[in-house]
């Protein structure tokens, strides 16, 4: 059975927080900011010097990170939908489930940060990537769940990556979502690492 941190539990509030501020706060002098578990207003300029975008050119800005959000979130749903499904312990079912919700509101918040910018998910998903974890529904489920392992742990890696980069970046709203969304990341992560670990000091 996993225990999830109660730093998760209270996301649920903080997710529908940041959403609501992100539609309701577009041209007034604020914005919701969870943290810790309670939410604030932060009073936030709306001057053009506010508003300008920094010219330093860098791969992580945030029309990058938003595109990469967009496009690899159904390969991320398949995934955990599969360990949701197809895991063989509940501690493989779980973690699926919650990577799912988690996923799943992050999607819907990026929608809406990246149709302000313009940026809209692609009429067609790469059919590889949609494709890249169909293997796994022929495992047996033992063996599924250390494939599951694996590809999680590579997959996560990558996100947390994306994820420092992009609190760091010139728009305020990706750098929100995305201090928001790291440490939940970095809680799976280091959660699968330990399935990881235990699996090859059981083998």
């Amino acid at each position: 059975m996993v225990i999830i941190p109660k730093a998760i539990h209270m996301h649920a509030v903080r997710h529908t927080l940041l959403i609501t501020a992100i539609i309701t706060c577009q041209s007034n002098p604020g914005l919701l900011f969870a943290q810790g578990g309670s939410a604030s207003l932060v009073s936030m300029s709306r001057d053009a010097d506010d508003e300008q975008v920094s010219t330093k050119e860098t791969t992580y800005n945030a029309d990058h990170f938003l595109s990469y959000a967009l496009n690899a979130s159904p390969a991320k749903l398949s995934l955990a939908r599969l360990a949701a499904e197809r895991g063989s312990c509940e501690e493989i079912r779980d973690l699926g489930i919650m990577m799912m919700k988690e996923e799943d509101e992050v999607a819907k918040k990026v929608k809406v940060l990246a149709a302000k910018r313009s940026i809209y998910p692609p009429h067609k998903f790469d059919a590889n990537a949609l494709n890249e974890f169909g293997n796994l529904h022929e495992d047996v489920p033992a063996e599924f769940d250390k494939q599951f392992v694996v590809r999680a742990i590579s997959v996560l890696e990558k996100d947390v990556d994306m994820l420092r980069h992009a609190t760091e970046c010139e728009d305020r709203w990706v750098r929100l979502l995305a201090s928001e969304r790291l440490p939940l990341v970095e809680q799976q992560l280091a959660q699968l690492r330990f399935i990881r670990e235990r699996a090859t000091k059981g083998d």
